[in-house]
């Protein structure tokens, strides 16, 4: 059964209030959501979302239709802030009629990722747009993996288009939900943050820490300790930046992630997948490994007068770094993961370990294995709320992955569709399981 904006109108309502949170690595250094906007009437609301579907089903000049609402009122603004520090508002002298129409026009001059169209009720209750609010695009930044920090918006309602039938609901820069492919889909737990893929990817981790221990003994200076919650964070920030750039070349594609000792064994790797273009190993193979070593090794580096023990440097001090060679280690890291992801765009998969060594591309999963009939879809991890459907349901590319998946436990096949969607397939318990992903935080939008 589809959901459409009435069904989106009664989840927004109920979950409106509910305790947010964003998404990880970034929860060190977001501010917290202020006090949530109160919503209006459910008859009000309904009109909202449906006139931002109905917009988002056209096209302007052959383009698509991409825009941000947001119902607050321009007197709520501070007038001589802007970006990046702020919000810069700018008022029609005249208020615009809300309709599919009016957003449709408006559309190229509120850029997606620079703006908003702003939204009130008028005298009679009826929403109006009042004119354009200057968000700049650091968020977006920070949703292709920059280092930089980015101020919130309100706490007000926020409807995003950002594809025909694709709204995102948000309070402010905080996801509430997501109406896409006529499902919805909640913001949760990234599958990469879960239990499951840090046992498969901490024996990488743990040698890229003992290499740092190391070059800590031979330091010259004090370093300041690390939070040993940063490592992951780095490696949660490369996949996302890869994924990111996989999303906006409208492309889709396929990563998949092994345990090293099988992708580094080309006899057994060859049952399962057959790589076109295999990578000779070598230190260019492991760059990211060498990255994120020498991006630990400055942080500590750089820190150690300011963050003497107990005190600990982790992903605050390295997004708020002003090291220049930081700077340049995290730009060297971004490119990485836009090679890799530009990849994707031939034919067959990427294949990378867990520890994103590049072992090669245009990899063609074998289609002798064995069938998968069923795959379990997780709608709420916290709940563990799974729904079961037919592997048949999605494209020759996700059947491949799970196929892939259940032949090898521990392995993750990341599936980006052309349309931007993400699916996360691994296999748990024998049991192919798959995650819509969208993560808590403006991060998805």
């Amino acid at each position: 059964m589809h959901a459409y904006p009435e069904n989106l109108e009664v989840f927004v309502r109920e979950h409106w209030t509910r305790e947010l949170a964003a998404a990880a690595p970034f929860r060190s250094f977001i501010d917290e959501p202020g006090a949530a906007d109160p919503l209006p009437s459910s008859n009000t609301l309904q009109l909202l979302l449906s006139t931002c579907y109905q917009a988002s089903l056209m096209r302007e000049e052959d383009r698509p239709v991409l825009f941000r609402v947001m119902l607050r009122e321009p007197g709520r603004f501070a007038g001589e802030s802007g970006p990046p520090e702020g919000l810069h508002r700018m008022t029609f002298a005249q208020p615009r009629p809300f309709s599919a129409n009016e957003l449709r026009r408006l559309s190229p001059a509120a850029g997606f990722e620079r703006a908003l169209i702003g939204l009130r009720l008028n005298s009679r209750g009826q929403p109006e747009i009042w004119g354009l609010i200057h968000s700049g695009t650091d968020w977006i930044r920070a949703l292709e993996g920059s280092r930089r920090g980015f101020s919130n918006l309100p706490s007000s309602l926020v409807i995003a288009a950002s594809g025909p039938g694709r709204l995102t609901v948000a309070r402010g820069s905080f996801t509430i939900v997501r109406l896409q492919s006529g499902r919805l889909a909640l913001p949760s737990v990234s599958f990469l943050e879960t239990e499951r893929e840090l046992a498969e990817s901490k024996a990488a981790r743990e040698e890229i820490i003992a290499s740092h221990e190391s070059a800590r003994a031979r330091a010259g200076r004090p370093w300041a300790l690390l939070d040993s919650r940063f490592p992951r964070q780095l490696q949660q920030q490369l996949g996302l930046r890869m994924i990111s750039a996989i999303r906006s070349a409208r492309h889709g594609g396929t990563i998949l992630l092994l345990r090293r000792e099988l992708a580094l064994d080309r006899d057994t790797l060859q049952r399962y997948v057959r790589i076109k273009y295999p990578f000779q190993t070598g230190e260019p193979q492991v760059r990211a490994r060498t990255l994120m070593l020498r991006a630990m090794n400055l942080l500590a580096e750089s820190c150690g007068e300011t963050h003497p023990p107990p005190r600990t440097a982790g992903w605050k001090e390295y997004v708020c770094a002003t090291d220049p060679r930081i700077a340049a280690t995290d730009d060297a890291m971004t490119e990485l993961t836009r090679f890799t992801a530009s990849l994707a765009m031939v034919d067959g998969a990427v294949v990378l370990t867990h520890a994103l060594e590049a072992i090669g591309f245009g990899a063609e999963i074998s289609g002798e294995l064995p069938e998968v009939e069923m795959v379990g879809r997780v709608i709420d991890p916290e709940t563990q709320e799974v729904e079961f459907e037919p592997a048949t349901l999605m494209g020759t590319r996700h059947r491949s992955a799970y196929r892939f998946c259940k032949a090898l436990p521990g392995s993750v096949a990341l599936v980006v569709s052309q349309d931007s969607g993400l699916r996360v397939v691994s296999c748990l318990n024998n049991q192919v399981m798959c995650w819509e992903q969208l993560s808590a935080g403006v991060f998805d939008i």
